[in-house]
């Protein structure tokens, strides 16, 4: 083979085995993926209703993070104030997830374009009864 043939060769071969494809990261195709909007929260099954709640957003990224846009004030005259916070999520099963928060886990869980997330605690009354509070915090997808 003459020498410019054999560069001819060289190039080609190059230009097959780098296609570009294999550099793109993998499509992650989680649906917990997104931007959800705070729908509503329940406390043992009953509404809770917060000034400035229509705001909250939980913004799950393809890497694991979680970030929590949370808006509160401190009086009902007062304005909305944006907390952040940050967690991580972990996939328990098909539409099915942990949310990790500092020490905490819960368990969250997607149907249709909506995700719940719940969580148990157990809170002494003043009587010193013990009772178990279920919260359960729905979102929407937004994106």
């Amino acid at each position: 083979m003459s020498p410019p043939h054999i560069l001819f060769a060289v190039l080609l071969s190059i230009l097959v085995s780098c296609s570009g494809n294999e550099h793109e990261l993998p499509e992650n195709n989680e649906p917990i993926i997104g931007t959800w909007k705070l729908e509503k929260v329940m406390n043992n099954g009953a509404d809770v209703q917060e000034a400035c709640m229509d705001n909250n957003k939980l913004i799950a990224l393809e890497n694991g993070n979680i970030s929590l846009e949370t808006y509160r004030t401190s009086s009902p005259n007062s304005p909305c104030i944006l907390v952040m916070n940050s967690a991580k999520w972990e996939k328990t099963g098909t539409n099915s997830y942990q949310i990790i928060y500092d020490n905490s886990k819960e368990v969250a869980y997607i149907t249709n374009d909506r995700i719940v997330i719940r969580s148990s605690y157990i809170e002494t009354l003043k009587t010193g009864v013990e009772v178990t509070v279920t919260l359960e915090t729905f979102y929407t997808k937004s994106d």
